[in-house]
């Protein structure tokens, strides 16, 4: 503890290698969370912050790394705002060597995470480098990038800005990243993104839609056993990719609410991979899926499309599960699907009767009305 305050001092040293080796051993300990609210108290935010400006680049990359971790404590995020930090950083995402880009936007990552700074990081620009630095040939760059994006992509006016500084572009060409990261942070933008109506369009205009529809495909099961050296390498892919998979199937069905959209994504072949997430073992990917299909299935035409694909049995048997908001879609879809006449006797035939009736009993409204206005309309096939 005795040591910070020379340390501190050594920053503010005229000679750019004492600068450096002070700002080293800053970063160091600045890895460990109790120096992380104990460099600052001293007064050393300030100094590093000034050392940003450096036209060293070995000095700007010990601050920079330096400031990004200590923006891990959220105490230290409004500090740095406060200490005239975000200036310098948004200028070296831009203008820094790939290791200060990094360590920038490490600690814009973290900063972002902080909602009441989204306005301080709009008003300084910090969009358009962060978006630029998405197509950055560094993975590390790439990731640090997109999670700051992901933390500002979740407001209502972010979600306009980001579209309006360019960012579907680059989302697009990262859901075709090899790195199953990437690929999880543009599906979470994308899924946050089309919450907005106009993005919607977008989006779906800017071809995101077939690199989406890819990024359903079921994950890879390991082939590996336990004691096996690739086997937790593998499930942790595995797991990776399921993230990925549910991700990617949230922004298609927010893309699926809007009319516009609907007989584009059918077209596009949406209907076969989001049959296929029904048979998912995972809840949310099943609720993600069943909600595509709920909203394509408003349109007669495309309702008539699932039917024939064999969406029927994989939805009664949804009607079986327990989790309710899986069972509130799959309901949902069955009740779009029995409004079409040529559709009853499939869905008949494949026992929606009395799964249906049970529903009615069910403690949610939602789910009750979905299988009385279904039951209503099947009526008509036990004449």
């Amino acid at each position: 503890e005795g040591a910070l305050p020379p340390l501190i001092s050594l920053l503010s040293s005229s000679d750019d290698k004492i600068q450096e080796q002070a700002a080293v051993a800053l970063r160091n300990l600045s890895v460990n969370p109790q120096n992380e609210l104990l460099i600052v108290t001293e007064g050393g935010l300030r100094p590093l912050v000034t050392l940003l400006r450096s036209t060293n680049d070995k000095v700007q990359r010990q601050a920079a790394g330096a400031i990004a971790n200590l923006t891990v404590n959220p105490k230290n995020k409004l500090k740095l705002v406060q200490a005239g930090g975000l200036p310098p950083v948004v200028t070296l995402l831009r203008t820094g060597n790939d290791k200060v880009k990094e360590h920038c936007a490490g600690a814009m990552r973290n900063l972002s995470m902080n909602p009441e700074l989204e306005p301080e990081l709009l008003r300084e620009g910090a969009l358009p480098p962060l978006i630029s630095l998405l197509s950055s040939t560094e993975i590390k760059i790439q990731l640090q990038a997109a999670v700051a994006l992901r933390n500002l992509s979740v407001t209502p006016d972010s979600k306009v800005k980001l579209v309006e500084e360019g960012l579907i572009p680059s989302l697009v060409s990262l859901l075709r990243s090899p790195d199953l990261r990437l690929q999880e942070q543009a599906a979470v933008i994308f899924r946050n993104l089309s919450v907005n109506s106009d993005n919607k369009l977008k989006i779906v205009e800017a071809d995101a839609v077939p690199p989406l529809l890819v990024l359903l495909r079921p994950p890879t099961e390991p082939s590996a056993v336990d004691g096996d050296p690739e086997y937790q390498g593998q499930i942790a892919a595995f797991q990776q990719q399921v993230k990925v998979q549910e991700q990617a199937a949230g922004a298609l069905r927010n893309l699926s609410m809007h009319a516009e959209n609907k007989s584009k994504l059918v077209s596009l072949g949406s209907i076969p991979p989001t049959l296929v997430l029904l048979k998912s073992l995972e809840p949310r990917i099943q609720e993600q899926a069943a909600g595509i299909l709920r909203n394509i299935s408003i349109s007669a035409p495309h309702g008539k499309s699932m039917v024939s694909d064999g969406a029927v049995p994989l939805l009664i048997e949804l009607l079986k599960v327990q989790d309710i908001k899986v069972l509130e879609q799959a309901a949902g879809t069955v009740r779009n699907l029995s409004a079409v006449p040529e559709n009853r006797g499939t869905l008949v035939q494949a026992g929606a009767l009395p799964l249906l009736i049970e529903l009615l009993s069910s403690p949610e409204d939602k789910i009750q009305e979905q299988a009385g206005v279904a039951l209503r309309n099947l009526s008509d096939t036990l004449n």
